[in-house]
């Protein structure tokens, strides 16, 4: 909109200097410059380019405490106890969305003949995280074992992370009546996959053994993922169609009723994209190690940390 009033200004200011140089005194002169610039003024007030950029987050956890683990910070003792006490038992939702989105509007002119229709084009791209998890798996990520040894297992059957990024290019048709207030229309989108990785985990838990001697896993767990993942966001790896649809109308002019249905479709990912479904009974008794300065066992260093 600032562009567009920017370019509105400029115009009328040219013009002006150009009739104030020229001392244009003919009257169907001036008429023949207002034309041209009531024609302008037309011709940009029917085309909009909008750029948004947009980031939800949702979650029982408080900001102090998501802002301190993005961050890599300390999370000390009360912290974690204040943000436990907010959890609500086996069912903690998780979500965070980022949305950037480049889109074009022809306003409704005479398209197809119709002087109510316009169309629109847009480039998207869309990140979401979704996680779902149970107190027990917060206690085991930020107090550890130690509270659960000689007790009841650890409950981790209701975990689940889901991870989706992906690119989007639209085209579509709408309907707006001014005189009724009242817009209608809908977008076909091409989906093109960039990431996706998938975790869930079924009848799960972790027993620790009241000496700490070893843990006892249990579970059917189903792991998904694209072959590329990280930072590369170039890697096309699946494709897919969706469509938009959405109503509004504005009542009154005081407010404006819309509802939306977006992104309502699917991504084929391609064959390289890893699947891991079993059921999983591990005992772990650790790693022994008779001497840390000379010790013949091959193991990595991310293995003991």
């Amino acid at each position: 909109m600032k562009f567009r009033l920017f370019t509105i200004i400029s115009f009328i200011i040219i013009n002006s200097a150009i009739v104030k140089a020229q001392n244009i005194s003919d009257s169907t002169k001036i008429d023949t410059v207002i034309t041209e610039l009531v024609s302008y003024v037309k011709k940009v007030k029917t085309q909009e380019i909008n750029l948004s950029v947009n980031y939800d987050f949702s979650s029982y956890l408080n900001n102090a405490f998501l802002v301190t683990y993005i961050s890599s910070g300390y999370i000390d003792k009360d912290l974690k106890v204040d943000n436990f006490n907010r959890l609500n038992g086996e069912n903690n939702p998780l979500g965070m969305s980022s949305d950037i989105v480049l889109q074009y509007r022809k306003q409704p002119h005479a398209l197809f003949g119709n002087s109510y229709l316009g169309f629109s084009t847009a480039i998207e791209w869309h990140s979401i995280n979704e996680m779902l998890f149970t107190d027990d798996f917060y206690s085991l990520m930020f107090f550890g074992t130690k509270q659960f040894a000689g007790k009841e297992a650890a409950g981790l059957h209701n975990v689940s992370n889901n991870n989706l990024k992906f690119y989007q290019v639209k085209g579509g048709l709408y309907k707006k009546n001014e005189l009724k207030n009242i817009e209608f229309g809908f977008q076909v989108a091409l989906n093109l996959g960039n990431q996706y990785s998938s975790f869930k985990s079924e009848n799960a838990s972790l027993y620790v053994d009241s000496l700490g001697k070893y843990i006892d896993l249990e579970g059917k767990f189903l792991y998904l993922s694209t072959e590329v993942m990280g930072n590369n966001f170039t890697k096309i790896q699946g494709y897919g169609a969706s469509i938009d649809l959405y109503y509004q109308k504005e009542v009154q002019n005081a407010y404006k009723f819309r509802v939306d249905i977006k992104n309502l479709g699917f991504i084929y990912w391609n064959k390289n994209t890893r699947v891991y479904n079993h059921e999983e009974s591990i005992h772990f008794e650790g790693i022994e190690i008779d001497n840390i300065f000379d010790n013949s066992k091959d193991f990595s260093g991310n293995s003991v940390r």
